[in-house]
């Protein structure tokens, strides 16, 4: 029994010196990182001052011209519009504000940078009158397009906005005022926004006739982290 006993008494100490013994593992981690540099904007809907009633401009940026200011909402603001009495722009309905849309994977905010319209000089009750001299970009509507009748009246934009954000927030940014700070909200994977404008009767002048038709431009918007 004493023989057996001391055998047993080895086996143990055999076992309890393995376990003690050390051993080292590694492993190799990958690295990887995607770039995008560039910001897509989709178009939801274009921009469209509906069906209007304009016959005649008077032509000069300094006497009398006619305005008409859409919401980035799709309605029009009647704060800023004004309208010549002899020269009227009415909408008849049909308006619509364009719309854009940006998708997000997280939360910084993004800069849109809307078309550098907006004048310096004033006209009637507070509305701001159009210079093409005084601002950076000069959008029209022609009729025809572009390459229309040079003779016939064409319409101007300035005073671009945005609004009525979807999936997120904005600001306008303290240093340009066409700029805006839009910030996606929490878990949100796009926002969507509004572009409204004011559209100013012609102020060359001497195209002072419009033709009854349709009048087409366009304008760029630009993002940026």
């Amino acid at each position: 029994m004493t023989i057996k006993f001391k055998k047993s008494a080895l086996t143990v100490a055999g076992i309890a010196g393995f376990a003690l013994a050390a051993t080292a593992g590694a492993a190799t981690f990958s690295v990887s990182t995607d770039v995008e540099n560039a910001i897509t904007i989709d178009v939801v809907q274009d921009m469209s001052f509906g069906t209007l009633f304009a016959t005649s401009s008077a032509g000069d940026a300094a006497t009398e011209y006619s305005t008409l200011v859409l919401s980035p909402d799709g309605t029009f603001n009647p704060t800023g519009s004004v309208s010549a009495d002899d020269h009227p722009l009415l909408s008849l309905g049909a308006p619509s504000a364009a719309v854009g849309s940006i998708t997000v994977g997280k939360r910084t905010p993004i800069t849109i940078s809307l078309p550098d319209a907006i004048p310096d000089a004033v006209h009637g009750a507070g509305a701001l009158a159009y210079d093409p001299t005084g601002i950076n970009d000069n959008i029209t509507l022609r009729f025809g397009g572009p390459t229309g009748d040079p003779d016939v009246a064409r319409f101007h934009l300035v005073n671009f906005t945005l609004g009525n954000v979807q999936g997120g927030s904005e600001v306008v940014d303290g240093t340009d005022a066409f700029k805006y700070l839009v910030t996606p909200a929490f878990g949100s994977s796009a926002v969507e926004f509004g572009i409204g404008a004011t559209i100013v009767t012609d102020t060359s002048g001497v195209r002072t006739t419009y033709e009854t038709g349709t009048y087409t431009g366009s304008f760029e918007v630009i993002a940026s982290y």
